[in-house]
C-alpha cells in the first residue's frame, strides 16, 4: 500500500454538521441535564485505485490490470479494527466517506489478494487530518525474488525478477528465449513476449517458475527494459569440461567462452539447424549454430576448418534420453564464432641407399618428413608399402610406429619445421621384374588442411640386376 497523492484540504467538501458547533436546549424541560451537545466532528476522505501491478514499478499505468470487486478495508493502525469498507468497481476505484480524524491503514480483503500475491507497501500508516483528501492507490503485485531465489521458488509461481540480458530477444529463435545475469547466477526467460530487449540492458522479468530439463526456468516471461544497455556483456572463459557438464549444472543459461578446439560430427537437421561437436583431449560439447543466424557453416566443415580458436554461446540443456540432460552451446550471433584454418605443409623425400641390386642384396629406403608450417601437425600417417618384389628385414623410426603389414607409418604430430625419419630395410626376392617401384606418401590430415598436396608424396625406382 502506498500513499500516492495527499490533497489539499477542503473544509467545504465535509457535512455541514462536521463543521458547526451548537447547542439545543430542550425548551419542553426546564432541567439543564436534557441539554443535548453537538460534538466537533472531524473527517476527511480516501479514494483510489486497486490494481494488478504488471509492469512493477507500483505506479498504476496502461499495462496494468484494475481489481474489480475487491473489499478495501480501513483499519486503525494500533489496533487493527474495522472501521470502514468499500467495493471496488469496474475500474479498481473506491472512496471512503467522512474518515474521522486519526492514523489508518489500507488493506485488501485477503480473498481479491491470494496466496500468490502481495500488496505494495502493506502497513503504511496513513494519517487523516481535518478536511484531508487523500488518495491511496493500493498496488497488488507478483513477489520479487531475485534469481538466485527463483530455483527454490514452487512450480508454478509467477514471480518478478532483473538482470542483465544477455543476448536480443528479437528473433534469437522459436523459443524466444532471453538469458539474465543476476547478481552470481543465471536464468533463461523461455517464450519472451516481443520486445526490444538487447544484449546489456537492465531487464525486469514477470513469468512464472517452471522445470525445463530438469532445471528451473520462467515460461512464459513479460520482459520491461529498465536501463538500456545497463552494462557490457563479456562471456565467462570457461573449460570444454566445465561447459559440458555446465559445472555441475551451476553454468546453466550462463554465456560461456571456450579457446582452441577442434569440430567434428557436423550435421543440418530438418529445421536447417548446424549441429558439430567441439573437442580438446578429453572432453566434448555440442554446439548449435541456428538457421536464422545465416552463418556460413560450409567452413565449419572438417574438411575445411577443424578449428575454433574462440568459440561464445549460451549453455542450454537438452534431455539426454536417459533421465539426465547435457548441455549444448548457442552461439548468440556470427561473431561468436571464430574460425581458424589450420595450415601446414607436410613434405615427403624417398631415397634409395644403392640404384640397383641383385638377388638377395639389402636395400635401405629412408623416408624423410617435413613440416613446413605455419603450425604443428597432429596424429596423421604415412603410407610405405613393401614392393612385392622385395621382403622386409626390419625397420626404424624416429618417432611413431610402422606397421609393415599395413605399410602404415603412424605418427602422434611434428612441429613446426621439425622431420622425422623412417628406414626401411628390404631384401631384394624376385629378379623376374626389370625393377622395383618404391612409393611413400602423406596421407590426409585429421586435425589440419595441408597447404601444398603436390609435395606429399615420392617415389624411387630399384633396377635389378640378373
Amino acid at each position: 500500500m502506498r500513499i500516492r497523492q495527499r490533497g489539499r484540504r477542503r473544509p467545504w467538501a465535509l457535512p455541514f454538521a462536521s463543521v458547526m458547533a451548537v447547542a439545543a436546549v430542550s425548551l419542553s424541560c426546564g432541567d439543564a441535564t436534557d441539554i443535548e451537545r453537538l460534538e466537533i466532528v472531524g473527517t476527511g476522505v480516501l479514494f483510489g485505485q486497486a490494481f494488478l501491478d504488471l509492469d512493477g514499478d507500483g505506479v498504476p499505468g496502461a499495462g496494468d490490470e484494475p481489481i474489480e470487486g475487491a473489499e478495501v478495508l480501513l483499519v486503525t493502525g494500533t489496533g487493527g479494527e474495522v472501521v470502514q469498507l468499500a467495493t471496488t468497481d469496474s475500474i479498481g476505484a473506491f472512496t471512503l466517506f467522512e474518515v474521522p480524524v486519526g492514523t489508518y491503514r489500507l488493506a485488501l480483503d485477503t480473498a481479491a489478494v491470494g496466496d500468490s500475491l502481495e500488496v505494495l507497501g502493506d502497513n503504511a500508516l496513513v494519517p487523516i487530518e481535518l478536511g484531508d483528501t487523500t488518495r491511496i492507490d493500493l498496488g497488488v503485485t507478483y513477489p520479487t525474488r531475485t534469481i538466485e531465489e527463483i530455483a527454490s521458488e514452487p512450480l508454478g509461481r509467477r514471480v518478478f525478477t532483473s538482470g542483465i540480458a544477455l543476448n536480443s530477444r528479437v528473433n534469437f529463435d522459436a523459443e524466444g528465449r532471453v538469458h539474465v545475469l543476476g547478481a552470481s547466477g543465471f536464468l533463461r526467460a523461455l517464450n519472451v513476449e516481443r520486445s526490444a530487449v538487447t544484449t546489456g540492458d537492465s531487464v525486469r522479468l514477470l513469468g512464472t517458475v517452471v522445470e525445463d530439463n530438469g532445471r528451473p526456468a520462467l515460461d512464459p516471461a513479460t520482459p520491461e527494459v529498465l536501463i538500456a544497455g545497463a552494462a557490457l556483456v563479456v562471456p565467462q572463459s570457461v573449460t570444454l569440461a566445465a561447459a559440458a557438464d555446465a559445472s555441475g549444472g551451476t553454468l546453466d543459461a550462463a554465456l560461456v567462452r571456450l579457446s582452441d578446439v577442434f569440430v567434428t560430427d557436423t550435421v543440418t537437421d530438418a529445421d536447417g539447424d548446424f549441429h558439430f561437436v567441439v573437442f580438446d583431449a578429453g572432453d566434448s560439447v555440442e554446439v548449435v549454430v541456428r538457421e536464422f543466424l545465416a552463418y556460413p557453416t560450409e567452413i565449419l566443415r572438417p574438411d575445411t576448418v577443424v578449428w575454433l580458436s574462440q568459440l561464445s554461446g549460451l549453455l542450454d540443456p537438452v534431455a539426454d534420453g536417459a533421465g539426465g540432460v547435457r548441455w549444448r552451446v548457442l552461439p548468440r550471433a556470427p561473431s561468436d564464432l571464430d574460425p581458424e584454418i589450420r595450415i601446414v605443409d607436410l613434405s615427403v623425400t624417398l631415397d634409395l641407399d644403392a640404384d640397383s641390386a641383385s638377388l638377395g642384396d639389402t636395400v635401405t629406403a629412408t623416408v624423410v618428413l617435413t613440416n613446413g608450417g605455419p603450425l604443428d601437425a597432429t596424429a596423421f600417417e604415412v603410407r610405405d608399402t613393401i614392393p612385392t618384389a622385395v621382403t622386409y628385414l626390419s625397420s626404424t623410426a624416429t618417432a611413431g610406429t610402422y606397421d609393415p603389414g599395413s605399410g602404415l607409418w603412424s605418427l602422434p604430430g611434428l612441429g613446426f619445421g621439425d622431420t622425422d625419419t623412417l628406414r626401411l630395410v628390404v631384401e631384394l626376392a624376385d629378379t623376374s621384374v626389370a625393377n622395383v617401384p618404391f612409393f611413400v606418401e602423406a596421407l590426409s590430415l585429421a586435425l589440419e588442411v595441408d597447404s601444398n598436396p603436390f609435395n606429399d608424396d615420392a617415389s624411387r625406382v630399384l633396377d635389378v640386376r640378373r
